[in-house]
């Protein structure tokens, strides 16, 4: 029997894991699961993954909310994040180099939801996130690397 290619390395309070884990499971891919609190060769394995790799998250970073921002124990550090549909307000400060990425979900979706939003992908599929000010004006823009 072949090993899975995915690893979710996760915790029980993360909800963003059990919310991927659904989402495995419901399209039958396989994965394994790895508690990273009760297995602590796996939890010094992310950490030795934060320190100084070119890391990528995919929508969130594993281990922090997506609303708040907040982190309530081991959360993996990427150097870009790669958010999906809209950006979530819990990523502020979360990674230097933070993009949206349009996958496809059709306008009326969010008119549906109540989110009166205008596509900002006009030529890109993933366009570069910038914190503004209240004024609009651009903060400060950290140099791709």
């Amino acid at each position: 029997m072949n090993q899975p290619q995915i690893v979710v390395y996760t915790t029980d309070w993360c909800p963003d894991c059990w919310r991927a884990k659904k989402v495995l499971d419901e399209h039958k891919i396989d994965y394994s699961w790895v508690d990273i609190e009760q297995d602590l060769e796996a939890r010094a394995y992310v950490e030795r993954v934060n320190n100084g790799k070119l890391i990528l998250s995919l929508d969130v970073p594993s281990g922090l909310d997506a609303t708040t921002g907040e982190a309530p124990g081991l959360v993996v550090r990427p150097n870009r994040t790669v958010t999906l549909a809209l950006p979530k307000t819990g990523l502020k400060g979360a990674s230097d180099h933070l993009y949206l990425a349009d996958f496809g979900i059709p306008p009326q979706v969010f008119y549906r939801l109540g989110v009166s939003l205008e596509s900002p992908f006009k030529r890109d599929c993933c366009i570069r996130l910038v914190s503004t000010q209240r004024d609009g004006s651009p903060t400060r823009t950290p140099p791709d690397r």
